[in-house]
């Protein structure tokens, strides 16, 4: 099966331990990843792309805005 990857923005917010492990088991299953990022600042985009690269999805799923940001740092 192929992987996808999801950008997805940091929010404060907390999770409780029971939805944190139902949506871990579900990404396993269907071999999505998520990557939570807060800002474009240099070194979180290169986080990022090193990600990418070690996961090497399919498919990735995000806003323009953050594919933009990211294709001007790589």
């Amino acid at each position: 099966m192929r992987s996808e990857l999801h950008f997805a923005s940091k929010f404060p917010e907390e999770f409780s331990v029971e939805s944190a492990d139902a949506r871990a088991c579900e990404m396993l299953v269907e071999q999505s990843y998520n990557i939570f990022f807060s800002s474009f600042e240099p070194g979180e985009l290169e986080e990022i792309w090193q990600r990418i690269k070690s996961i090497g999805p399919y498919l990735v799923h995000g806003h323009p805005s953050t594919l933009y940001q990211l294709a001007l740092h790589v």
